[in-house]
């Protein structure tokens, strides 16, 4: 049967027919020993392949055909290799991906370009999205404009702006994810493979439910779910990933979450763990169990999940969220040892260390952090909505009392509104202000959470020389010996000790450096 055969044949029947057909055919192929047309078959329909057959099961049929003395056509041989560098990735042997790749993969050669996407997968999946990131830019440089009317290239192109979408989703560089996720839904559905569409909304539910808009993440999670479903292993991780957003979506009482979490099966989480652990960690947070959203980060951060400390979401989400943890059970200093393992490219991050500050009483870091981080959240609302509650408490902390109620009032200018339960959001300060001031500020839906009651401390932050100044104090240097690192006569050291003395409402060496370290200075 010729390919127009085919395509005739399939043409009006359902993506699940037509997946099985193109795997039967495969199947058939190689087990009645014609390697020739089952490789061909491969080359021809690669997605169909990889999605449709189990994936360890095709990899044993690449090596068997090659083992015959078949050799494999170019893109086929190039899938056996991507699947072999996560097999590798997997297990932790093999080499490192790298500069090797990342050169590769700005040639205009097809086979490289696939070896660096095995390269970029490996790469994830070792828990180092930045770097695959920078790989899937390479990628994108040499990727052909896409034609929203027709499917072309057999959905390789929608494929690769996907796995984009994914590592920037990772990296932590949401705005590149949500424009990439966009681009991937403006390809036209392939018949055989529509759940790459529906990853494609799953995924964008999945950012706008943690860190956007829900509303536009109910809208994502509706199209994705209007899509035709398949047999092929990849619905299981994407009925996972509807869940984890349902979490987030469809608030519930106490006992209902947790049965809720219960039912979802871990092992189909894949690259979207660390997007589960925000979802569990936010729903068990609104559902008022803070105490057993701590356990359970607390449990999955001994585990051994693929990730490197300080690398994107992959790496941070765990810290940060513990770091939120440490603050309410009022331990600033452990919350910025926590953030230390985070990722400070992140807005996550940059948003964590202004509370952070704003707990220590240093107003001016936190209203630096909460500026700085207008870039990387202006386009998500949950978060631009964080980044404005980190400013206007900072602003009131520190007396400004107009420009925060200026703050508030931009708040209450995004689209839609404010809704009652984003105002939950902002600090009891805050809403006592706007109480005052704004008759038009929404009453928050339910009691402010443990986070939004937090007591601001309005303390003096300790200069550049201080800190130096106390750090030498700590290591049990004398003023001499402190004046020498830092080539300042003795008085100088004394004036700034003094004045140290005072910020930290201490009177002595010892309770200066025992403040120190319960503030997270030292």
């Amino acid at each position: 049967m010729g390919t127009s055969d085919f395509i005739e044949t399939t043409g009006n029947r359902s993506a699940a027919f037509a997946l099985d057909l193109i795997v039967q055919r495969i199947e058939l192929a190689f087990d009645s020993g014609d390697y020739a047309s089952a490789s061909g078959l491969i080359e021809q329909h690669l997605l169909e392949a990889w999605f449709g057959l189990n994936p360890e099961a095709l990899l044993r049929t690449l090596l068997t055909i090659e083992a015959s003395g078949h050799p494999l056509p170019p893109l086929t041989d190039a899938l056996k290799y991507m699947m072999l560098a996560l097999t590798a990735a997997e297990s932790g042997d093999g080499p490192t991906p790298g500069a090797d790749q990342y050169d590769a993969v700005q040639s205009h050669d097809t086979g490289a370009l696939f070896q660096s996407l095995g390269a970029m997968f490996a790469l994830r999946l070792q828990g180092r999205p930045v770097e695959a990131l920078k790989m899937s830019g390479a990628l994108a440089t040499q990727r052909a404009a896409f034609q929203p009317l027709f499917t072309a290239q057999g959905g390789l192109g929608l494929f690769g702006v996907l796995q984009t979408g994914l590592s920037a989703m990772l990296a932590g560089n949401f705005t590149l994810a949500e424009a990439t996720l966009t681009e991937a839904q403006l390809h036209q559905p392939v018949q055989t493979l529509p759940f790459l569409t529906r990853d494609a909304h799953s995924k964008m539910a999945a950012l706008h439910a943690c860190f956007g808009d829900p509303a536009i993440a109910r809208a994502e999670l509706e199209r994705s779910e209007k899509l035709p479903c398949t047999n092929s292993w990849i619905e299981p991780v994407l009925d996972t990933q509807a869940a984890m957003v349902r979490l987030i979506l469809d608030p519930v009482d106490p006992h209902t979450i947790l049965d809720r979490l219960e039912a979802i099966p871990m092992s189909t989480l894949g690259e979207m763990w660390p997007f589960y652990v925000c979802a569990m960690s936010m729903s068990l947070a609104r559902a008022g169990l803070a105490d057993e959203a701590t356990r359970r980060l607390e449990l999955l951060d001994q585990t051994a999940l693929p990730r490197v400390d300080g690398q994107g979401v992959t790496g941070s989400i765990m810290p940060v969220l513990l770091a939120y943890s440490a603050l309410i059970r009022d331990n600033p200093g452990r919350a910025r040892e926590y953030a230390q393992r985070a990722d400070p490219e992140i807005p996550l991050t940059t948003l964590l260390n202004g509370g952070i500050a704003l707990m220590f009483g240093d107003t001016q870091t936190a209203i630096r952090a909460a500026i700085d981080a207008r870039p990387m959240t202006r386009t998500l609302r949950s978060l631009e909505l964080l980044r404005l509650s980190l400013l206007a408490t900072a602003l009131l902390a520190r007396g400004d009392t107009e420009e925060c109620i200026e703050t508030l009032r931009t708040a209450m200018a995004v689209p839609r509104g404010l809704e009652p339960g984003e105002v939950l959001l902002f600090h009891a300060s805050v809403h006592e202000l706007a109480a005052q001031h704004l008759p038009e500020w929404p009453q928050p839906s339910e009691p402010l959470s443990e986070l939004a009651q937090l007591t601001i401390q309005r303390r003096q932050a300790l200069t550049r020389r201080e800190l130096e100044v106390l750090q030498g104090l700590s290591r049990g240097l004398s003023r001499r010996q402190i004046g020498g690192e830092l080539y300042l006569s003795e008085n100088t050291v004394k004036v700034h000790q003094q004045s140290l003395y005072r910020k930290l409402e201490v009177n002595n060496k010892t309770a200066a450096v025992l403040e120190g370290e319960r503030r997270g200075l030292l």
